[in-house]
């Protein structure tokens, strides 16, 4: 299955330019700005941007020479890193601006190809106003200076995960709890359902073993890092830290993450979740946890809240071509909590409910400015702050389906009129698009709940967090997906392996 393209809300249409992005330069100044950008809302935000920007450039230019942005979509975070790191040879050939993740953003540093952007937010004439800096999220902008001395990002596209579950099927068994959603209660919801004889043909074979275990289960998680990170986060388990040596950075390898590896492979051998990159190694071929999902074969997912677009399935009518059906009638709510309780009980059957706090890992793109000349890095900043006004800010949260950078977007009639469809009534089947509005709407209140209660958390960066991430994702494949039994000696040796990597 191919991941379909967000759909642009129609307020959100209306405010954006739908021309491609202008090619005309003259004297071949420009502003280079490699993105993440793929879907049809995403690229219809940035191409109204952009061309709003560069044609308001040329029309107050007083000469020949002005400087216009080129956005080109290069990819996912990796990819975009990979092409940085294929360039830095020539650091010529690097663009003004990327979308980066955080932990590659240290070796930029340590190359001195990035520019302090502290200066640019402190100058007088285009600097951030004192309203910008009490506007901005805070943390984002924070961030930026917890690399190294000075300022080396700027916020992008922030999100978090959410769980998105089938109301349809947990409604019908009684599985919505009264409170929040917690391991416990999702744990026994996947165990009820795999025992319901209409559910038996789905994940067991006629002579009771798993069927087609790692590609179908009641829980999906759309990143096995972030599982395993999360958990850590939630249970108390060191994972990373700070610091300029391995010894100070990276914790990962202890006892008690052993022992909620060791969880996680239980639940996993006993066919309760699966995540998109075991369903890709299993199957050979990309995977995604939606198609599991539409096919009424998995009823949690744990996925960014960028994602929300993914978990519309809708039956049309052929000959009409009207939808006439939302498969599992998809809601959101807070990712589920886990207490260390759980780790005492022999086969992880009870205790983890005790938890009131869960925590949502802070994650997504920020930009990055490589130095391409005083005059070329005060235009990229310029049109950062472009980038980013409030009206901009909104539109990108809609269109990105990220958290919006500025605290006044909130109050933007973009948003205000998405948030309002937060308790809509889907009997009557409506749209596509007022569907993906009632979910965003439900993902700023989600926003909100992890605020209100300070559940958002950023692991350390480091010069090693790649590395860290990597290693962390690599332990949980290898241990779940062996038929090994000797699972204590397995874990050990992965930890060993994956640490003595770094």
């Amino acid at each position: 299955m191919k991941r379909k393209l967000g759909v642009l809300s129609v307020a959100l249409i209306g405010l954006v330019s739908l021309t491609s992005c202008n090619n005309r330069y003259i004297n071949d100044h420009r502003i280079i700005f490699w993105t993440n950008v793929w879907g049809d809302s995403e690229k219809t935000f940035m191409d109204g941007v952009v061309n709003t920007y560069n044609n308001t450039l040329e029309s107050s230019a007083t000469s020949g020479t002005y400087y216009q942005v080129n956005y080109e979509q290069s990819g996912d975070y990796p990819d975009i890193a990979e092409t940085i790191a294929q360039t830095i040879a020539t650091p010529s050939q690097l663009p003004n601006m990327a979308v980066v993740y955080p932990d590659y953003i240290y070796n930029y540093i340590d190359e001195g190809l990035l520019v302090d952007l502290k200066p640019l937010m402190n100058d007088s004439e285009i600097g951030f106003s004192s309203t910008d800096n009490e506007d901005y999220i805070k943390s984002f902008i924070e961030e930026g200076g917890s690399y190294a001395e000075g300022t080396y990002t700027l916020p992008y596209a922030k999100s978090t995960e959410a769980l998105y579950y089938n109301s349809k099927v947990l409604k019908e068994n009684n599985l919505i709890p009264e409170g929040e959603f917690n391991f416990r209660n999702m744990i026994d919801g996947a165990k009820t359902l795999m025992a319901l004889p209409e559910y038996h043909d789905t994940y067991y074979n006629a002579d009771g073993s798993l069927k087609s275990k790692g590609l179908v289960a009641p829980i999906g998680f759309n990143s096995t890092s972030n599982l395993y990170i999360t958990m850590s986060q939630m249970l108390g388990i060191p994972y990373a830290g700070s610091g300029t040596t391995k010894q100070e950075c990276v914790l990962f390898n202890n006892d008690k993450a052993k022992a909620m590896v060791k969880m996680l492979k239980t639940w996993y051998d006993q066919g309760l979740f699966t995540t998109a990159e075991i369903m890709t190694q299993i199957a050979g071929s990309s995977q995604y946890i939606e198609t599991p999902f539409y096919n009424g074969q998995m009823f949690y997912c744990i996925d960014s809240t960028r994602g929300y677009t993914y978990f519309d399935g809708v039956e049309t009518d052929k000959e009409t071509e009207e939808t006439t059906n939302f498969f599992n009638d998809t809601k959101v709510s807070k990712v589920p909590s886990i207490d260390a309780s759980i780790l005492e009980s022999a086969d992880y059957s009870t205790g983890g409910d005790k938890a009131t706090k869960t925590c949502a890992i802070s994650q997504g793109g920020s930009i990055v400015f490589f130095d391409q000349g005083e005059e070329e890095n005060k235009e990229a900043f310029k049109f950062y702050k472009e980038l980013t006004t409030t009206s901009n800010a909104a539109n990108m949260s809609i269109a990105l389906g990220s958290i919006p950078l500025r605290n006044s977007s909130y109050d933007e009639e973009a948003i205000t009129e998405i948030t309002a469809k937060k308790d809509i009534d889907f009997s009557t089947n409506p749209d596509l698009s007022t569907r993906q509005d009632y979910l965003l709407a439900n993902i700023y209140e989600i926003y909100d709940a992890y605020g209100e209660s300070d559940e958002f958390y950023m692991t350390p960066v480091n010069a090693f967090s790649s590395a860290t991430r990597t290693a962390v994702e690599t332990i949980l494949l290898n241990v779940l997906t062996s038929n090994r039994t000797d699972i204590d000696t397995l874990i050990k040796e992965e930890f060993t392996k994956a640490y003595d990597a770094i």
